[in-house]
């Protein structure tokens, strides 16, 4: 169940992620206490004091970061490769069941998933949120370098960049899949009825010969596609509760440093977060338009197969 999963993937990852990023509160909140115990009679050694504090965050959020961003791009690469697995068999089930034209189109568009969707993700979109949680740093760590506009752009980017291609990925998908779908059973039906009226005597048992392939294939491919979907979960939930509890654990660790710390770390933990819910997205919708060409694919000739 998905308490379960919750229960037994995200709380862990969670108190893993939150036992990172309690040094950063605690450097935080050793800020704030350095800017309460030593007084302005020593301004230089107050000032080298939080330099160096603010470093060892800094250091420590980047840690955290990079491992996040690490781990959304791996799952997307599990995903490209338990799609490029999981293609042919599906395509391959299709075929059989007479959905040449389902077949054909579908093919392209999970090549299209792998070889370009993802590819623009890989190359384009994971550098930009490297870039933004890079200068998020940058912008905390500097009073006088402001790039806080920048990494608003750089997060709209990506948005409206993920938006596109998963709008036009599932319109093209779900319409091609119920076009190809409509004009397979139409060739079916009409070479069953063919068959059934042209043939004497055997013609009805050739169509019924015909139906119970088609059920069987239908049962083959539903029972392929919904184990497909299985794995896929069980593959990417992981990575996918990880990058969340992640960027719970910065936020919480933003919220606990805020009313003791510089100012400019819960500025940094909340600007990471950030990005960090980007990568989540990134991930999510390459498993989400995986998951969908999969329901088309099951979804497609069950018709026939009645």
């Amino acid at each position: 169940s998905i308490l379960l999963i919750v229960n037994d993937i995200f709380v862990p990852n969670l108190r893993f992620a939150l036992v990172r990023t309690a040094g950063i509160a605690a450097l935080g909140i050793l800020t704030g206490l350095c800017g309460i115990a030593i007084g302005d009679e020593c301004a230089g050694t107050k000032k080298m004091l939080l330099l160096f504090l603010c470093a060892a965050a800094i250091l420590s959020i980047s840690a955290v970061f990079s491992d996040l961003t690490g781990t959304a791009a791996d799952a997307i690469g599990k995903i490209r490769c338990f799609s490029e697995t999981v293609e042919p068999i599906m395509i391959g089930l299709l075929t059989a069941m007479g959905c040449a034209k389902t077949a054909k189109l579908m093919n392209p568009m999970l090549v299209f998933l792998i070889n370009g969707i993802v590819y623009v993700i890989e190359k384009i979109v994971l550098p930009m949120l490297l870039a933004a949680g890079v200068l998020t740093i940058v912008d905390g760590l500097s009073d006088k370098l402001k790039v806080g506009r920048t990494v608003k752009l750089l997060h709209k980017s990506v948005k409206w960049l993920l938006g596109l291609l998963t709008t036009v990925y599932i319109a093209v998908t779900v319409v091609g899949g119920m076009t190809a779908g409509a004009a397979d059973g139409i060739s079916v039906r009409t070479a069953k009825y063919a068959i059934d009226r042209l043939v004497p005597a055997a013609g009805g048992m050739v169509t019924g010969a015909a139906d119970a392939v088609l059920g069987s294939s239908a049962l083959l491919k539903n029972s392929a596609g919904t184990v497909a979907i299985i794995l896929a979960a069980a593959v990417i939930a992981k990575p996918m509760l990880t990058v969340a509890g992640g960027m719970f654990a910065l936020r919480i660790t933003s919220a606990i440093c805020e009313p003791f710390s510089d100012e400019r770390i819960p500025k940094m933990l909340d600007g990471i977060a950030e990005t960090v819910s980007y990568l989540f997205a990134a991930v999510a919708a390459v498993t989400g338009m995986f998951v969908i060409s999969l329901v088309v694919m099951l979804l497609t000739g069950n018709a026939l197969a009645v």
